[in-house]
């Protein structure tokens, strides 16, 4: 069992701003955990700065095949956690696993806290003077931890946490615990939410001091609170092997459950804006890579891909299969790794997973979005719309359709097209779309040259027609996707 008393200075070390008067974030045992012997994950990989440091080239293993992703050894699992932690009189302690007891002694407040099955080591430690708001989901306890002055966002914050574990749970298997706690930590911190085991820790001018009141702005308290809940499946249930390609199934299913989550409660308008700065982060993120980029099973600590590229394939995978099917696969995946203590999971049974369940036809255009560097050029050249005897309309469309692939020397080069991509036709731009109200057509096409002319029925009088509508392709100009009619 860990003892550890929260105090504003630590001797002997170097101070930081993880421990201060209000609003302790301790995060993972690294702040504070020897590590013993040479880590090369702590060196620095970035060549350029190598080289201005007068350090060696790093030698890396031939990553050509995928036995590396296999075969690499890891000594790494989850693990039985208890904690008691001491903080000031006016002031409440955090952490994971089930509080098994608080109480009071020499002025002092204490919390034990102990895990009812093996956890990940990425715990974090809080003290804060909180304002709390406690409620019973389901069995789960929902309890937030905040500033008594932050409360705008609550609300949402509560409901955001109640649609996830809805989601998750009918999707993607049981939680695993009996209580969600979001603690609230200092702007400091540089990033938005860390999700510790049955713990998450948002910052306050990221999440809480956010104006979301317009119901027609984007809500990212909403985003960002979804995509934390989903990580207590993506990287605390499914728990992948620390290998190349392993943020695929933290950061890309998070990603993807964030989309799919908000899709439900605002409609395809938020997936036209997640899937916009899931492509805008991918392709300027690859502008200043200095680095061949990798294919998205192979990612390897490019976060425009994680967080970009990777949102896009999941999305394009779901136009291919269907949502439902998705999600059989990725429940299947954490089904089989649910009560391994290690970590094992790679983005090779992910794909196994995913030709189980697909024709083999399809196994040649997964491998091209998985395995290879693909991009798009997508754009409609024109369309026009007449009005027929019956009532409906005709909109005659001519889409342009290129691929393109990156090869390991860096040069583009096109190549052939053969695949289902949707085509949008509505009376609201796709970015305002709140229900299926606004859509008049959207459906597959085969898409297998370069120009391609589609006729559409409509009942209503179109007002726009687009190609790939909610970014399911890696595009990186979208302004000719669309045509006003």
């Amino acid at each position: 069992m860990f003892k550890f008393q929260l105090t504003n200075k630590v001797a002997g070390y170097e101070e930081d701003k993880s421990i201060i008067n209000n609003g302790t974030y301790i995060n993972r045992f690294s702040k504070f955990d020897p590590i013993l012997g040479y880590t090369t994950s702590l060196e620095i990989s970035n060549p350029r700065e190598r080289k201005k440091r007068n350090l060696p080239e790093r030698i890396e293993e031939d990553e050509s095949s995928d036995a590396h992703i296999v075969m690499e050894d890891v000594k790494y699992e989850k693990v039985n956690f208890e904690t008691i932690i001491s903080t000031s009189s006016d002031q409440a302690a955090i952490s994971s696993g089930k509080l098994l007891k608080e109480w009071t002694k020499n002025n002092r407040n204490y919390f034990h806290y102990k895990s009812i099955r093996k956890i990940t080591p990425e715990v974090g430690y809080f003290s804060a003077k909180y304002k709390t708001k406690k409620i019973n989901y389901k069995g789960v306890a929902i309890e937030q931890f905040y500033d008594k002055n932050h409360d705008f966002n609550i609300d949402d914050i509560e409901e955001s946490i109640k649609q996830t574990l809805d989601y998750c749970q009918e999707n993607f298997g049981a939680y695993q615990f009996d209580h969600v706690r979001m603690a609230e930590v200092p702007s400091h911190w540089p990033f938005g939410g860390f999700a510790h085991p049955g713990v998450i820790s948002m910052v306050e001018d990221r999440l809480y001091l956010l104006d979301v009141s317009d119901e027609e702005t984007f809500n990212v308290v909403v985003k960002r609170t979804i995509h934390e809940i989903a990580h207590q499946w993506w990287g605390h249930t499914l728990s992948s092997k620390p290998v190349a390609g392993g943020s695929l199934l933290i950061e890309g299913f998070a990603k993807y459950t964030e989309a799919v989550v908000m899709e439900k409660m605002y409609g395809k308008r938020a997936i036209y804006t997640l899937a916009e700065n899931a492509r805008s982060r991918y392709f300027s993120g690859r502008s200043f890579a200095s680095e061949i980029e990798p294919p998205v099973y192979k990612v390897d600590g490019q976060s425009y891909i994680s967080y970009g590229k990777a949102l896009i394939t999941l999305l394009a995978l779901r136009d291919l299969v269907g949502e439902n099917q998705v999600n059989n696969v990725l429940k299947t995946l954490t089904d089989n790794h649910r009560n391994s203590t290690k970590l094992e999971a790679t983005t090779l049974d992910f794909l196994n997973e995913v030709y189980n369940v697909t024709p083999t036809h399809q196994h040649h255009l997964i491998d091209d979005w998985f395995k290879k560097v693909i991009t798009y050029d997508l754009a409609i050249e024109n369309a026009t719309t007449k009005e027929l005897p019956n009532g409906t309309f005709e909109v005659t469309v001519s889409v342009k359709s290129k691929r393109l692939e990156t090869l390991d020397s860096g040069e583009l080069k096109q190549i052939s097209i053969n695949e289902p991509i949707k085509i949008g036709v509505f009376t609201a731009h796709p970015s305002n779309v709140k229900d299926d109200s606004s859509v008049l057509y959207y459906e597959s096409s085969q898409i297998n040259k370069e120009m391609t002319e589609i006729k559409i029925i409509v009942k209503e009088k179109p007002s726009y027609i687009a190609i790939d509508p909610y970014g399911t392709r890696s595009d990186e100009n979208l302004v000719d996707n669309l045509i006003t009619l």
